[in-house]
Formats: C-alpha cells, structure tokens, sequence
C-alpha cells in the first residue's frame, strides 16, 4: 500500500466522521462537567479531582480560537479528538497487516484490509458512547487519553517491526506518551502501565540505562501536573481540591475527597480483617454496585459494542494466536483485561438508577482494542471468501457497510446534541431569578458547574456570589472562601471540628447570620448540602419563591425583587428530555417546584 493511499483511507475517515460529529455538536454544554471542563480552560481553573492538568492547558489553547461560543469550541476539541482516534484506529491496523504477521491470511496490497481498517474506524467513531463523548468538551479528556493509548500501540508495532535500534526509541517515547496521559485521565492510562512494562521485558532487549531514561521520560510527560499547585496557589474562582500545598496536592491528585464513593475491594476485605465491617455489610456494600457494573458490562457489549463486534473480536484473539507478533496481541489482552477488572475492583459507585450509563464511560477505553480484534478477523473472514469467490467477498463487505450505516441511522436522533441548550438555559434563568448582590447557595452539578461558566467565561452577572455548597464540607473549600471573598466574614478555618458534617453546619450558619441583613440569600430547588445541614436545622426560617431559587426572608427582600415563574425561559426542553440516561431529571424537577410550566 502506498503512503498517498494510506492517507487517503485516514483523511476519509477523519473528515466523514467531522461532518457527523458537527451536525450532533452540542452548542453549549450538557447537564454533565463539562461546563467545568469548558471553563477550566478559559480561565485557567481547576476542575474537580483529579484536575484533569493536561485537558484545562488543551483546553485553554481551544479557547483561544476565534470560532463561536467558548462552548462551541471546547466540544469542538473534543469532536476532533474523536476523529483522531478513529483515524488512529485505521493506521494501527494498516500497520499491523504491513507486518507481514498474517501473511497468506490477508494480503495488505488488496481492498480487503483498508476496508477492514475503515470499518472498524468507522465502528468505533460510531458506537453509541464514544459518538456521545465526542459531543460535548468533558468527552474529550476521555478520548484524549484514547488517542494517546493509540499512539502507544503504534509505537510498539513498529518496535517490532523496524531494527533493533528503534526498540529503545519506541520505549522513550510510549513511556513518554504514557507520562502525558498521567496529566489527564491518569485513572485510566496508569493501567496500561503493567502491560508496557511486560511488552518490552518479553523482548530483552531493553538494558537497564534505558529503563532509566524510560522512567525519567515518564516524569517528563506527567510534568503538566506541576500546573495544579502553581495554579491553585493563585486561588482561581474555580478551584476545586485547592492543590496549592502538598498535602492537599496529593489528596485532589488521588482524589481522596471521593474515597468514600470509590471503596476499592482490597480496602473492604481490609476493613472485614480489621473488625470494622461485618460480612453481612461487606456482602451488602458490593451487592448492588457489582449489580450495577455487571448489566453496565452487558450493556456496553450488547448496546455499545454489539454482540456481533464482540463475538468478532474474540474471533481475532484466536486468529492473531495463530500467526506472529503475539506481543503486540498479549498488550492488548493484558490491557482489556486490567481495564475491565479495575472497574469491578473499585466497586462502590453511584447505585443510582442510571449509574450503568455512568459507568459505560469507564469501559470506553476498551472500545479500540475490540474493534482493532474486530478488523483483524474481518480481514481473515473477507480473505478467506476472497480466495473461495470473489462475488462473496464484495457481498459481505456491502452487508457490513450497510449493518453500520443501520446502526448510525438508529442512534442518530438519541445522540444529536445540536438543540442540547436546557442546562445552558437553566444556568442562565438561575441568574435571572437571583436579586443583586445575592449569596447563592449552588446545591447541584447543573447549579454550580452552569454558573461557573457563565459568570467565569462569559462574564455574566459578577455581582452574584455564588458558593457551590458542597466545598463547604471540605478545609480547603472553606479557606478559598476566606481568601476570595473576606467581605463574607466566614472565620471557620480557624476553628477545629471533629468531622467534614460539623464544619458545613457551622460554615453555613455562620454565612447566614453575617451576610443576612446585608444581601439577599438564595439556595436552588435540589435538595442538596444546604437543605440538609441548614434548612433542615431551622425550624422558624421563612423563605420567598423567585422563579428557579428560594430566598431567606429578610428585610432587604421585596416582592418586586423576586422573578415570577412566567418569565423563565427555556428552549427544548421537552424534546431534550426524552434522551436515555435521564440526566436532565433534575432540573425538571426544579422547573417543576417553581411552578413553570413548559
């Protein structure tokens, strides 16, 4: 195959799925992080842990483009990203089959094997979670560690297939590769560690100076993490975890403030040996998360993947077995299987009725390893035809493309993001129904994530302050508070208190009572941190609607200052609520108690 023709299957792909992906971009932002992703960028912040370094400098280069909204142009990164993978996608299995590893199976030179290659680009591109990712900014830190763990592959491919001298090369670089992923999504490319570790021990070829330059390397790449002290120092209006000192730099880098949600199954059995659970707990704590994790398996396989995909890859497992480069072949196994176990390993996820949708992005990292499975076995299946009729072949290639145009066609409307402005429109109507100057207790996602980007990217209504009031659990919350607005007299750092549940009573109380007679006090309709360890407190406290948010009673509140439900403005709604994961079911709900109707 020639480089021009290589390229042109490449430009093919990336361009075809481009063309889809920007007719389903979403505009704004779903009612997901991305509207932090999005101003992380803008603004230099710091999302929630694990801070996600390398997406927020990424993004704040996506920023800069003078293309639409900021919005537009985050998700249009991640859009491009996507593209990338599925280009990628393509190039691996080109690669592999110019090998000569399969030789006699599939003869690279013909249409069979370019055609295998597009397929399972188009394949991946297309499956259901990785299209939805594609759509939106918080999308792209999971397909830019795909991207890097496609160009991992392609470094150990050609280590194998070049001279000897290129094996060290190939090792400086992967490890490079995976260095740059630890600044991102590090959850996911700290697994494929163990398996490139074990790729370039099968060799033995690697002697120890290069093992330490690999390793130095490795450091290099995860450099864009010194990003998150050096940003956090600055105290930034978004800046979850506050990383400016080591102790807390550690914590948001391994994310201990959601250690409770993401009990591993080592730290379980631990606590069964110490005494503090019983087995009837432990059994109790993992039955339904394992619930959860196992039907979100089934569902990525049969919804996601397709049975048919899977089916085919475990075909090209035993096919690859039969021929050479089983090195390339056992990278593959060991990172499917070391991605697959993790997700079962950390076990007590979200048990919410959705929490097999949330989980279905943690599985995405697998999707190129079952279609790249997948090609190779079509390429050994269309030969085979190939070599017994020809007209078969070209058969069975028009039934597949058809069966993927079927599947994109049935997705389509499920995925099209392009009128997803309800958690835009629900930011902006919160600032709408808010008096000036007011102290705004956010209580959700969609409360305090909206807000941010609209008072942070877009400017919007600085004279709110909003506290999203869950940091109120936390020591470095409340000092980011006392640091950025000292006008709210908030003195809680100085104060010791025996848990996380103690500091937010006392926090929030001490807010309402200073800040009171001095500006309006408002908290949304979720029933969140603030209706739980303050409203829930008091038992006299009288409160006004105005139009998304509840306002405390004060003298400074009059009826012309709260927002009638008739002037709330949405677009969509209806039509955006029928997507399947039910995300938007909360700010229904909040449109529903302030009485609007759409």
């Amino acid at each position: 195959m020639t480089a021009f023709s290589r390229w042109l299957w490449l430009a093919l792909v990336f361009l075809t799925t481009q063309m889809v992906y920007l007719h389903t971009l979403n505009p704004a932002f779903p009612n997901d992080d991305s509207a932090e992703t999005i101003t992380a960028g803008v603004t230099l912040g710091l999302q929630h842990p694990p801070g996600y370094a390398l997406a927020a400098l990424i993004g704040r280069c996506e920023s800069l483009l003078p293309l639409g909204s900021f919005g537009f142009r985050a998700n249009w990164g991640a859009s491009l990203l996507a593209s990338l993978g599925a280009a990628l996608l393509i190039f691996v299995v080109l690669s592999i089959f110019d090998t000569g590893w399969f030789l006699g199976e599939a003869d690279p030179k013909n249409w069979i094997v370019p055609f295998c290659g597009v397929i399972g680009g188009f394949s991946m591109a297309f499956a259901p979670t990785y299209w939805r990712n594609a759509l939106s900014a918080k999308g792209g830190t999971y397909l830019l560690s795909i991207c890097l763990q496609l160009l991992i592959l392609c470094c150990l491919v050609y280590s194998v297939r070049l001279k000897k001298d290129v094996r060290s090369k190939s090792l400086v670089f992967s490890f490079f590769l995976t260095g740059l992923g630890l600044a991102g999504h590090w959850e996911t490319l700290i697994i494929f560690i163990p398996a490139l570790i074990s790729f370039f021990i099968w060799t033995r070829k690697i002697n120890r100076t290069q093992w330490i330059v690999a390793a130095s390397v490795l450091m290099l790449g995860a450099s864009p993490l010194i990003y998150l002290p050096l940003r956090g120092h600055l105290n930034p209006v978004l800046n979850l975890g506050a990383p400016d000192t080591f102790a807390y730099f550690g914590a948001d880098l391994f994310r201990n403030y959601f250690s409770y949600r993401e009990m591993t199954l080592s730290g379980a059995l631990f606590g069964l040996l110490k005494g503090s659970l019983s087995l009837n707990e432990l059994l109790g704590m993992i039955q339904k998360p394992f619930e959860n994790k196992t039907e979100a398996l089934l569902l990525y396989l049969g919804w996601d993947i397709g049975w048919l995909s899977f089916i085919m890859a475990l075909f090209g497992v035993a096919q690859w077995l039969r021929f050479s480069g089983k090195r390339i072949l056992f990278f593959i196994l060991l990172s499917w299987f070391l991605l697959w176990s993790s997700n079962f390993y950390y076990f007590n996820i979200s048990q919410t009725p959705d929490s097999p949708y949330l989980t279905l992005k943690f599985f995405l990292s697998s999707d190129w390893m079952i279609f790249l499975l997948s090609a190779v076995a079509m390429a050994s299946l269309l030969s085979r035809l190939n070599h017994f009729k020809k007209s078969l072949s070209l058969l069975t290639a028009v039934l597949l493309v058809c069966c993927l145009m079927w599947k994109g066609n049935n997705i389509w409307n499920g995925l099209d993001q392009s009128s997803g402005t309800v958690t835009y429109d629900y930011g902006q109507n919160l600032l709408k129904s808010l008096p000036k100057r007011s102290l705004f207790f956010a209580e959700s996602d969609a409360d305090y994530f909206s807000l941010y980007y609209l008072q942070q990217a877009e400017q919007r209504r600085p004279d709110v302050i909003m506290i999203p009031a869950f940091t109120l659990f936390e020591p470095w919350g409340i000092q980011s508070i006392e640091k950025r607005n000292p006008e709210l007299g908030l003195t809680a750092s100085s104060v010791s208190f025996p848990d996380h549940f103690a500091r937010i009573i006392y926090a929030s109380s001490e807010l309402v009572e200073k800040n009171v007679n001095q500006r309006p006090i408002a908290f949304s309709n979720f029933n969140g941190a603030f209706h739980l360890y303050f409203m829930n407190r008091q038992k006299n406290i009288k409160i006004r609607s105005s139009g998304l948010v509840w306002l405390l009673d004060s003298p400074l509140i009059h009826a012309d200052s709260c927002l009638a439900p008739n002037r709330l403005m949405t677009r969509d709604l209806e039509e955006i609520s029928s997507q399947r994961d039910g995300s938007l079911d909360g700010i229904h709900k909040a449109y529903d108690l302030s009485g609007s109707n759409f």
